[in-house]
């Protein structure tokens, strides 16, 4: 799970950093392509926020599990 979550906060920071230069160096490429950029970094945010709200359920269920009776 962690390289996972690493490689997937990896893929969110090359997303955001593609859209600071292209909108720095070359304003006919991002108005081209921040919409689909945009939605990509949109999409991984919803994926992120799921992954995130499962993590803290199984986290919640742990620490009843570990609850002395």
């Amino acid at each position: 799970m962690n390289n996972e979550l690493n490689y997937e906060i990896a893929e969110v920071r090359a997303l955001v950093d593609a859209l600071v230069h292209i909108d720095m160096y070359d304003d006919e490429l991002f108005k081209r392509a921040s919409p689909y950029l945009l939605r990509m970094l949109s999409d991984k945010a919803a994926e992120l926020d799921k992954k995130h709200d499962k993590l803290e359920v199984e986290i919640i269920e742990l620490r009843r599990n570990q609850r002395p009776s």
